[in-house]
């Protein structure tokens, strides 16, 4: 099989105007397709928040693990290129003796606003979705990384996929899906009744709490994706700030963006971790 053919199998349909533009990335992705390696860089907007999270992301596991003694069920609202998804797998496999299982659910189309999302990353995960580029890699990304075996797919919108599941059937619910306030809260108050009580229910991009922000524009852009604080001139989400202070009414245990709480009865806790600066470790699928 030529260089020609083995593009055309693999599913590479961007056009050469795209690949000029971001030239390196493009060759890289071609490489690790070619070769049968992980890809998360910017290509296709693959490489999404910051890899310094799925440490935490991963402590969690860790965490829950040392009193959670039976096989760990999770499940993932938003996957896009499956970086999130070969974490919690891999932390899994990792630290819980019986392992378990991550669900993820995405539909993977575009949800962005194209009148308020119009920022070059934004560009960039339009353009993915077009001929399910980011579902192939998603595939390809989940295969390589050899953890197939205990991650599944549900392809469909939030709303969709909720009746079939049932409640108090999962251990950690991650939510990263549509940023914009109302698509994030609901999602919080929809699938939080699926929680095991002890279990932890949290999130990506929760970069300012709402007490550090400008309350009267996080109001105007909440079902914006990403914004400037007035008050800070830091980027941040603000859908995804008001939507967890207006479910928990408190501050929420966060690192580096990535936030989580643990169910408690009808009630919520922060959670601790104890880690200092020098082990924080990159997940490798992300160095």
């Amino acid at each position: 099989m030529n260089i020609k053919d083995k593009i055309k199998k693999i599913g590479l349909t961007q056009t050469i105007d795209d690949i000029a533009g971001n030239r390196f990335s493009y060759l890289k992705f071609l490489w690790c397709k070619l070769t049968h390696r992980i890809y998360f860089g910017s290509y296709l907007g693959a490489s999404q928040g910051k890899p310094i999270r799925h440490f935490y992301m991963q402590e969690i596991v860790r965490e829950y693990c040392k009193t959670h003694k039976e096989t760990i069920s999770l499940l993932e609202l938003g996957s896009w290129a499956g970086g999130s998804a070969i974490t919690w797998a891999e932390a899994i496999k990792r630290d819980c003796p019986k392992r378990g299982r991550v669900i993820c659910i995405d539909p993977w189309i575009d949800y962005l606003d194209p009148f308020s999302d119009q920022e070059w990353v934004h560009t960039i995960a339009r353009k993915a979705v077009k001929c399910d580029n980011i579902y192939k890699l998603f595939l390809h990304n989940i295969i390589t990384s050899k953890n197939s075996d205990i991650i599944s797919i549900l392809r469909g919108s939030a709303d969709e996929i909720r009746p079939l599941l049932k409640d108090e059937t999962f251990d950690i619910i991650f939510i990263d899906a549509n940023h914009a306030y109302d698509f994030i809260f609901n999602d919080i108050k929809n699938f939080t009744p699926l929680l095991k009580n002890g279990g932890i229910l949290c999130g990506d991009d929760l970069q300012l709490q709402y007490k550090d922000v400008d309350h009267s524009s996080i109001i105007q852009m909440k079902n914006h994706d990403v914004v400037e604080d007035p008050l800070t001139q830091k980027r941040y989400h603000p859908g995804v700030t008001l939507a967890v202070h207006d479910y928990f009414k408190d501050d929420i245990s966060v690192w580096e963006g990535f936030w989580a709480m643990r169910k408690k009865g009808d009630c919520w806790e922060k959670i601790f971790l104890d880690v200092k600066p020098n082990e924080v470790i990159i997940p490798k699928h992300l160095r």
